[in-house]
């Protein structure tokens, strides 16, 4: 096995695919051609391998982390048009029957949805922005920002699948100009995060596993208050009461006040509450939330 033939098997082992490893060998075919028997100098093709993946995941992540945010603004935006299209219409369409449990079902995933892609989006932006010096992070953080902008674009996808069949559903309720703004605001950028995810593998292939572990909530913070977050981070139950709480407080108090109704407010809010509970438990590690 020649030289060359050992690095092109080491970069597709780390990761390193496409149009990038082409451009690696052929630069290093052209340098081996001007300077015959230098293969000895260049070095392990291991270690070579292992440090073009690293200067790769730099910006591999960083591109990908902002096309998945900017995905995720355009869903938002998307959301917002659509709730505009309703009072524009007239307003909710009285739905009856089976029709109204799947348009409830919907509801309940595009809320869902929204409210995951939110934080694990806010999230992912916040771990990124702190990686500007990105040489001096350990892989973990590069994970932890992919899988972060990975979840928030799959909640995303959810919502405006959601949105879909909430516009099929609603169809024959509402005018035709209606159907037509929402399904656009959910399919156009459904293929945004689509394209997003797809960038995201990319700089999930030149990530390497091992290494020091990322930081949980300490890493997305100023300094100054790192050691706070890190000590809620540390029990789920101290995040839970930090900030479960608060969160549960204000959808009682603002949904009893827009209802006029505290049976209301104390329904929303268990709902949250339950809500608040589950994702802490399924995405909590995963989104580097708590240790």
């Amino acid at each position: 096995m020649t030289w060359l033939t050992s690095l092109d098997t080491e970069l597709l082992a780390a990761g390193v695919r496409g149009p990038v490893r082409a451009r690696i060998l052929a630069e290093l075919v052209d340098h081996i051609e001007c300077e015959p028997g230098c293969e000895s100098r260049l070095g392990d093709p291991a270690a070579i391998a292992a440090e073009f993946a690293a200067d790769l995941r730099v910006s591999t992540t960083r591109r990908a982390a902002w096309r998945a945010f900017g995905a995720l603004a355009l869903a938002a935006v998307g959301v917002l048009v659509t709730q505009r299209a309703y009072g524009v219409a007239g307003g909710w369409p009285t739905v009856t029957g089976a029709r109204a449990t799947f348009v409830s079902l919907t509801g309940i995933a595009i809320l869902l949805g929204i409210q995951i892609a939110f934080a694990a989006g806010i999230l992912g932006a916040l771990r990124a922005l702190r990686l500007r010096r990105a040489r001096e992070a350990s892989a973990a953080e590069f994970r932890l920002v992919q899988r972060r902008f990975r979840v928030a674009c799959v909640a995303a996808a959810l919502a405006d699948a959601g949105m879909l069949a909430h516009t099929a559903l609603l169809a024959s309720l509402l005018p035709w100009w209606w159907t037509a703004i929402s399904v656009g605001a959910a399919a156009g950028p459904l293929v945004a995060l689509v394209i997003g995810l797809r960038a995201l593998r990319g700089a999930t292939l030149v990530t390497a596993d091992g290494g020091p572990a990322a930081r949980a909530l300490g890493g997305d913070v100023p300094a100054v208050v790192a050691a706070i977050a890190d000590w809620f981070s540390a029990h789920w139950l101290r995040l839970a009461l930090a900030v479960g709480i608060p969160t549960t407080a204000f959808m009682l108090l603002s949904s009893a006040f827009a209802e006029s109704s505290w049976t209301e407010g104390i329904n929303r809010a268990l709902g949250e509450a339950v809500a608040f509970g589950c994702c802490l438990g399924v995405f909590g590690r995963r989104l580097g939330i708590r240790a």
